[in-house]
């Protein structure tokens, strides 16, 4: 028997995403041993097995398995949980889950080609689908098939004098441009991080360098 109400050890996340690809568990534990996990709804209503696509072990992990794209169910794969853990003292309850599965679709990255005036800085976008730009970072920018600069640099200043720079939110500053930039071509690299997967630009943008007008310096 339980000497003292249920406490939590481990909880999951407020917000829980994962893609359709890969599942998730969500666990709780307490301190009590004899503590009976379940899990509920937003509305108090206990969460039972969906054959396939959701259940509960024996250990009282909630389980999200893998799932197809037609077998997306919003009371399911995004909705509220949260456990209870309950003794001969009493229940506790947890924070509200956020739960989100994300349905992975193929999809195409592209830089398109730019044009930016010598002794400028050109900027070149990473243009990334609306639907997964939540998930999508830009890792690394490619000159004419060699890596430029990665993410992993941003936190190192010589950058902030160098000719590139990738700023936070995935553009690449080119700085100074000249006749030697002029026609080189970049891709830009991606990561998303529910699929774990890395992709390249399928298409590379080109910079073009143009001459001021009437040969006004810059």
């Amino acid at each position: 028997a339980g000497v003292e109400i249920p406490s939590f050890i481990k909880t999951p996340p407020t917000a829980v995403e994962f893609s359709n690809s890969s599942g998730s568990i969500l666990s709780c534990k307490t301190v009590q041993q004899d503590a009976k996990i379940q899990w509920v709804l937003k509305d108090g209503t206990l969460v039972n097995n969906v054959k396939g696509l959701r259940e509960i072990d024996a250990e009282g992990n909630l389980i999200f398995q893998p799932f197809s794209a037609e077998s997306f169910r919003q009371d399911v794969h995004a909705t509220i949980y949260k456990c209870t853990a309950t003794n001969n003292l009493g229940t506790v309850a947890s924070h509200d889950v956020q739960v989100k599965a994300v349905v992975l679709q193929p999809y195409d990255v592209y830089v398109y080609d730019v044009y930016a005036m010598q002794g400028n800085t050109a900027v070149m976008r990473c243009h990334i689908p609306s639907f997964l730009s939540a998930y999508v970072n830009v890792t690394a920018w490619i000159r004419d098939s060699v890596v430029v600069i990665k993410s992993t640099d941003l936190d190192q200043k010589v950058y902030l004098d160098s000719k590139y720079s990738l700023i936070p939110t995935g553009e690449l500053f080119v700085k100074d441009v000249d006749a030697k930039d002029a026609m080189t071509s970049f891709q830009c690299q991606t990561y998303n991080r529910l699929s774990k997967e890395t992709v390249k630009s399928s298409t590379s943008g080109k910079l073009f360098v143009t001459e001021p007008q009437g040969n006004v310096p810059p």
